[in-house]
């Protein structure tokens, strides 16, 4: 699970679990797109994704 992953640090390391074959579970606080995007790149390599948001 990664906290903040629509961006920055969080986007870089949902991105390395997913290269080194982890499933990802995202939050994100208010930028939908940006986390969507995330997700985007996690799924590209062929890894299961799923995006929460924070409240």
């Amino acid at each position: 699970m990664v906290a903040g992953g629509e961006s920055g640090i969080g986007r870089s390391i949902a991105a390395e679990f997913a290269r080194n074959g982890s499933d990802v579970i995202l939050t994100y606080l208010s930028d939908k797109a940006a986390a969507e995007i995330t997700l985007a790149k996690v799924k590209e390599g062929g890894r299961k994704g799923l995006l929460f948001n924070r409240i």
